[in-house]
């Protein structure tokens, strides 16, 4: 009668295959287990880490949390009133089964989309992934939790500042061009001949604060080095292992784990910005904080 694998060796293993990114026959040689049981084990430690996601990845909520996190974020980057940066990551993957023109995106791979928001100590506060790579960011932005979640005033709420103008600012992420401007959601104002100082101010201002989001993909992608290769598995369990790979980040952090990885972060991805990605208050808050801040 085959003995149980200890609990110690299933974590060891599921642990490697994140980690090297090696195959999962090859992580099964390591262990002395086969590559189907390395596999299985894999899938039961993201499941069991997954039941405990909200204890890792937690979005600021009520006003003392949310102005801890504004605080902390101005310590580091001038931006008033932030609360994270929010950017998208392109997760390469084997060629899918079904559907396989649904996954091959811009850079001509095939992916699935992880779109993370990051808080001033690079820890994950949101993830959203399982998108197919030819989604693009704003509407993987439309489709995510997170929209539903600020729509329905359970975060960016409080606290509100005012300007010396009296003009109010709620809190706020930053994004990249790719998303839609929106009075919780700052973007940069187009690179245009016509862009005047006190816009390229703000867009210079905007630009650093959203490194807090690129420096976590490159980490994330620096310690779970599975995420660098085609993730050889079905597409359904993709976004179990992108998400455990979010946790173990955020546990890495907590614990001072460094990793040395390029302090540059993940390549930026590319975007093509999409018509109709401003709205009205939200164009008009960009200006107010333009004026505010950034016009001297």
């Amino acid at each position: 009668m085959r003995r149980a694998i200890p609990v110690e060796k299933r974590v060891a293993v599921a642990l490697w295959r994140l980690a090297t990114g090696n195959s999962y026959r090859s992580t099964g040689l390591v262990f002395g287990v086969g590559r189907c049981t390395a596999l299985n084990l894999k899938d039961e430690f993201c499941s069991a880490l997954l039941m405990s996601a909200k204890d890792f990845i937690k979005f600021p909520k009520g006003e003392a949390e949310t102005r801890r996190a504004i605080e902390a974020f101005q310590e580091i980057r001038f931006f008033p009133q932030v609360v994270g940066a929010i950017d998208g990551s392109h997760i390469p993957t084997i060629t899918p089964k079904n559907y396989p023109n649904d996954y091959y995106n811009r850079k001509q791979f095939h992916s699935i989309v992880l779109q993370g928001v990051a808080g001033a100590d690079g820890r994950f506060i949101h993830v959203s992934t399982g998108y197919a790579g030819s989604i693009h960011d704003a509407r993987v932005l439309r489709m995510s939790s997170l929209v539903n979640e600020v729509e329905d005033r359970k975060i960016l709420v409080s606290p509100v500042t005012r300007t010396e103008t009296g003009e109010e600012i709620r809190p706020l992420l930053v994004a990249d061009p790719a998303c839609k401007l929106t009075n919780w959601c700052m973007k940069p104002y187009p690179e245009t001949r016509a862009i005047t100082a006190s816009q390229r101010n703000f867009n210079k201002a905007l630009s650093r604060a959203r490194v807090v989001i690129e420096q976590p993909f490159g980490m994330l992608k620096g310690r779970w080095r599975c995420l660098l290769v085609k993730l050889d598995e079905s597409v359904d369990k993709i976004p179990l292992t992108i998400t455990t790979c979010c946790i173990l980040h955020n546990t890495c952090i907590e614990v001072r784990d460094d990793v040395d990885v390029d302090p540059a972060g993940d390549d930026p991805d590319e975007f093509t910005p999409l018509p109709g990605h401003m709205n009205g208050e939200g164009s008009r808050l960009r200006n107010k904080i333009k004026e505010a801040f950034f016009s001297n």
